[in-house]
């Protein structure tokens, strides 16, 4: 007798959930409603919002400024050719 057969364990694995990554699954969910909901936004509300305009006001950055370079790393960063390299990596 097997200590599986005594604990009354079934080891065919039908007991376990069908997917094993059930915490996972449901973060991808959530995210993919918010992604759903964001465009759902745009595309009724193509407009900047005021709120979005105040957002750009305070980032508006002049060449040369300390947040026109922070915009250039990160642009730098989110490039195809940045993001490839890393991934090789």
């Amino acid at each position: 007798m097997s200590l599986a057969s005594e604990l009354n364990i079934s080891t065919t694995g039908r007991d376990s959930p069908a997917f094993p990554f059930a915490p996972l699954q449901r973060s991808v969910l959530v995210l993919l409603g918010g992604f759903g909901a964001l465009a759902v936004f745009v595309t009724v509300m193509p407009a900047p919002t005021r709120a979005e305009r105040s957002v750009d006001r305070v980032l508006h950055a002049t060449r040369g400024s300390a947040m026109f370079g922070l915009g250039r790393a990160v642009s730098f960063i989110g490039s195809a050719w940045f993001v490839a390299a890393a991934s090789v990596l």
